[in-house]
């Protein structure tokens, strides 16, 4: 009679063993955007006359944009799917920590077995109430052993600890980043530094040291993966 248990393989060799164990674990882990929830769009152009109305489905076409299944809004919504290319990914006070630390189980093993496929967005923004908590977790550094790819980090002064959907359609809406005319901070590869751009006669801003706390620890990350290009900047999130 067939059974489900391999009685002899603990008697294979280690060697056997250990590349049927690592057969069985999956082969990437790949950040997929793809499952991002979508942005509300509203598009009064469609209301205002024929020749508005051809113009804004064009482009709704060529944004990709589906209309939402509420029909009974006076001006039609519609959802966008993340753009990783020119979208910034928020990361919220209380999803920070599993979102910096999630790949850590799928990095690649001295034999090649497993490995991480960085994602394609290039921009995150924080709210800067989770650089006034003091752990390391909560710098750019935590964020940066996994999402090497990185180019620029928004931390959004006054944002609420959230920007969940607050609407019927359970979707969040669209947010625009208003930077700030205020000082930066930018990464100079050849120093291995971070250096202030922009700034007026040396002088601090009230939400400087807030840049300064956010990049703790993160010199050494830099250095380490020879990243050439970071910036961080202080933005304000707008609803749209």
């Amino acid at each position: 009679m067939a059974t489900s248990t391999f009685t002899l393989f603990p008697k294979l060799p280690p060697e056997l063993r250990n590349r049927i164990w690592q057969d069985a674990l999956p082969q990437r882990f790949v950040f997929c955007h793809e499952l991002l929830d979508p942005i509300q769009l509203e598009v009064p152009f469609l209301l205002v006359n024929s020749e508005a109305r051809g113009i804004a489905l064009t482009w709704i076409q060529e944004q990709g944009l589906k209309r939402s299944s509420h029909k009974d809004r006076r001006i039609p919504i519609f959802l966008r799917l993340f753009d990783p290319k020119n979208d910034t990914l928020y990361i919220s006070l209380d999803t920070f920590k599993q979102f910096a630390s999630e790949p850590s189980g799928a990095h690649e093993t001295s034999d090649g077995v497993i490995t991480y496929v960085l994602p394609t967005f290039t921009r995150i923004a924080m709210p800067e109430a989770l650089f006034s908590i003091p752990y390391e977790y909560t710098t750019l550094s935590y964020v940066f052993r996994f999402y090497l790819n990185l180019e620029q980090a928004f931390i959004i002064i006054g944002a609420r600890s959230s920007l969940q959907p607050d609407n019927s359609l359970n979707v969040p809406r669209r947010w625009e980043l208003q930077d700030i005319q205020a000082p930066m901070l930018f990464w100079n590869y050849d120093s291995g530094l971070f250096e202030w751009r922009d700034t007026v006669d040396g002088s601090k801003e009230p939400f400087d040291p807030v840049l300064e706390r956010a990049c703790e620890w993160l010199n050494e990350w830099l250095i380490f993966h020879g990243k050439e290009h970071f910036e961080v900047r202080s933005a304000f999130a707008v609803r749209k």
